[in-house]
């Protein structure tokens, strides 16, 4: 279990649309990410600690959110000064992201799995005129998708890289050439809960998926290009965390700074893994079993539970002297089908969620029964202490 520090917030002079953005707290369903839903980086954690102290740049949310990002290009690499790298993009890495309230889903493809064919190419300029055809063969897929009423979270990604083709060996202004390629899905969930009294939260259950990295085995080699070393690995990080009520915390200032308060929230417990495979590594089966108790004192808290996996690699063009470092690679990550874990609470003690959505619907039968054994908005303990489990 890693521990998560209280969440520090930054103040923002962003005007008022953005305020309007930020306000939009209950979306429509599949509706496409505008505001600050819209930013990649952003979590739906950090959004709602940006809330306490700025709206202008937070959100208070209650629902789901799914992201996807594929990217892929080439590089260059020239060395005067300090060096600069600059990309040419075959996919731009623009996000898909969809919120609301209820179940959200995206599925992206790029190129053309059954050939592992989808070369793009680009006339690099060099000094003195004409160009140097450089290209790249990228694949990408996504899937990911969240449920806020059934508690389900998925993500999977597949990447297929291989380059830098090129028509010649790096001229000026460039040193080297290079490729890279990524493929990225994250589901998230979020609610504000309130306890009937003090109570201990049991988090229980099982974290399962399979990474994998290797050949593409697709392309064949030119003379004077070396083969990239570990250029390619797959991630998959989750997360589920409870959060205390907003409170008040000052930082004391110095002899030029006055103190100062901030509004945050205290991390109260959870869980959070994370899994790597790296170039020339078998395929890992992941199978992580967790139990973890959390106190929660009586009234409001927060609930936040992410997947996201990370495929892809790339060649480093700095290292191209005499000839392109060349890629040629797949990399997965199948985290979408098995991450399952249950929340009971301790005698004496209901729930109820802010969304009025939050584990409404009985699970699905065999799989994703994601606290699997609290079906209702309002939760009646009584079931637990007589040993019943839906």
């Amino acid at each position: 279990m890693r521990p998560h520090p209280a969440s520090a917030l930054r103040r923002s002079t962003a005007p008022f649309s953005a305020l309007l953005s930020a306000l939009a707290l209950t979306p429509s369903l599949a509706d496409t990410a505008t505001g600050v839903f819209a930013d990649r980086d952003a979590t739906l954690l950090s959004l709602d600690a940006a809330h306490l102290d700025d709206p202008s740049t937070g959100a208070h949310f209650a629902g789901t959110r799914v992201t996807s990002v594929l990217d892929a290009g080439v590089s260059t690499y020239s060395y005067p000064g300090f060096g600069k790298t600059d990309y040419w993009a075959t996919r731009p890495g623009i996000p898909a992201i969809q919120v609301g309230a209820g179940t959200q889903s995206v599925a992206e493809s790029y190129g053309d799995t059954s050939a592992l064919v989808t070369t793009t190419s680009y006339p690099v300029p060099k000094t003195g005129g004409g160009t140097v055809d450089v290209s790249v063969t990228y694949i990408g897929n996504t899937s990911t998708s969240a449920s806020l009423a059934h508690g389900i979270l998925r993500a999977s990604a597949e990447n297929i890289l291989a380059g830098p083709y090129v028509a010649a060996f790096p001229t000026a202004p460039y040193d080297g050439y290079g490729a890279y390629g990524t493929a990225y899905a994250r589901a998230e969930m979020a609610d504000h809960l309130t306890a009937s009294a003090t109570t201990t939260l049991r988090l229980t259950g099982t974290w399962d998926g399979t990474l994998g990295t290797g050949t593409a085995g697709s392309s064949a080699l030119g003379t004077g290009v070396a083969l990239a070393v570990n250029p390619t690995t797959a991630t998959a990080h989750m997360e589920i965390g409870i959060w205390s009520a907003p409170h008040s915390v000052f930082h004391p200032g110095d002899e030029e700074n006055p103190g100062f308060f901030t509004t945050e929230r205290s991390y109260l417990g959870g869980i959070s893994f994370d899994q790597s495979a790296v170039y020339g590594q078998a395929p890992k089966a992941v199978h992580q079993a967790f139990d973890v108790s959390v106190v929660v004192p009586a009234g409001n808290f927060y609930f936040y539970a992410s997947q996201s996996v990370a495929t892809g690699g790339s060649t480093d063009p700095s290292q191209g002297t005499g000839g392109p470092v060349f890629a040629d690679t797949t990399s997965t990550a199948d985290f979408g089908h098995t991450l399952q874990f249950d929340l009971t609470t301790s005698a004496g003690a209901t729930l109820t969620s802010e969304s009025g959505q939050f584990l409404t619907a009985v699970p699905e039968p065999g799989s994703w029964a994601v606290l699997s054994g609290l079906a209702l908005t309002g939760w009646a303990v009584a079931r637990r202490r007589h040993g019943r489990r839906a």
